[in-house]
């Protein structure tokens, strides 16, 4: 793993998130870039990938991993937001703002997603660029079975709330069915597990602990700022029930449900 092999790595994706920005500004519609937020893991491995002699097994296993995961969650994601109008959370940064929002979005939206996938990737920098020796070890094989099943949590998630949300008496009532009985929060649940997963197949020694930086980085903006919190504002008030909800049932590590009576209200695991 190289800084200049990184650094090229970042340049290419501030460039591409910048042609995404374009097509924003054009149609007026930050959110899009929730639909690229995969995608740009595609970028950067490709970035990384394109500066190795050789792909051997290692290689391949990695870029799978991210091309499954990556392609799954955008298309997800252009399924379920098409037809749609901006994200509420960017209308609201659209009206702070008023006509300044064009640019600063460039930066605080488009730019600064960018910044947050380089660091995440860096475990995939790293995988890529080990030694194919090392390719069966305890924590790749620990890494594998993270990733596989942090993936299919996500999976069976979002496919339970999609299949839950065709339903018209469904509507403006909380998904308490399959995974989301045990957290509130299953696809965010399953996506830091996979990113675990991703970075302990990169550690091949205990210098390379460091790499933990990168999914520790990606719980922390699911729980305290880009997911949980932002999307819990929401629900309190558009989801009936949803109170009733958080006292029953975890944030985000799955448990059993507890009864009501027996909790007090401070479920934040």
């Amino acid at each position: 793993m190289t800084l200049s092999t990184s650094l090229e790595a970042l340049l290419i994706l501030l460039s591409f998130m910048s042609l995404i920005w374009l097509v924003s500004v054009l149609i007026r519609d930050s959110s899009i870039v929730d639909i690229f937020w995969g995608i740009a893991f595609i970028v950067l491995s490709w970035s990384y990938a394109g500066t190795l002699e050789n792909i051997g097994p290692r290689q391949v296993i990695i870029l799978l991993a991210v091309h499954s995961w990556a392609l799954r969650l955008s298309l997800y994601l252009l399924w379920r937001n098409w037809g749609h109008s901006e994200d509420t959370r960017y209308l609201a940064m659209r009206s702070r703002w008023g006509a300044q929002w064009t640019l600063r979005s460039l930066f605080v939206v488009f730019w600064f997603q960018a910044a947050v996938a380089w660091v995440v990737s860096f475990p995939l920098h790293l995988a890529l660029a080990t030694p194919e020796a090392e390719l069966i070890t305890i924590t790749s094989i620990v890494g594998i079975a993270l990733f596989l099943f942090g993936f299919l949590f996500e999976v069976i998630a979002d496919y339970q709330l999609a299949r839950f949300k065709t339903d018209p008496q469904n509507r403006n009532q909380v998904c308490n069915h399959g995974l989301w009985r045990y957290t509130r929060h299953p696809n965010y649940f399953g996506e830091s597990v996979l990113w675990w997963g991703l970075s302990c197949f990169a550690i091949t020694t205990p210098s390379t602990l460091w790499i933990l930086i990168s999914p520790t980085l990606m719980t922390l903006l699911l729980l305290k700022f880009s997911g949980v919190v932002l999307l819990e504002k929401e629900l309190n008030t558009s989801k009936q029930g949803y109170r009733e909800y958080t006292l029953t049932t975890n944030t985000f590590v799955p448990w059993f449900q507890k009864r009501e009576g027996k909790n007090n209200g401070a479920n934040v695991s």
